[in-house]
């Protein structure tokens, strides 16, 4: 079976963990997180992220990323790191 995002299994810990990271880095849920502070966060965490790739995300076009955005972003960060943060599904 081919190995990508599509077949990848993520835990109710990985989702919690998710929301954690994303509350921490915007603490005022009506404004979402900045561009800056989510490609600092994927940057951080070993692919490199530049404040342009991640205006992208911006689905809704309200100049920040909110919590769906940031799933996405991670998603496909995920599909992209050789060692996924996911589990495959044999």
């Amino acid at each position: 079976m081919v190995q990508n995002a599509k077949n990848t299994y993520y835990s109710l810990e990985w989702f919690q963990d998710m929301k954690k990271e994303y509350d921490a880095a915007s603490p005022d849920r009506c404004l979402g997180m900045t561009f800056d502070k989510a490609a600092r966060l994927i940057s951080e965490d070993g692919l490199p992220m530049t404040t342009e790739d991640v205006k992208r995300f911006d689905e809704n076009n309200d100049g920040s990323i909110n919590f769906e955005e940031y799933l996405t972003m991670r998603f496909e960060y995920d599909n992209r790191r050789q060692d996924k943060r996911g589990r495959f599904l044999e």
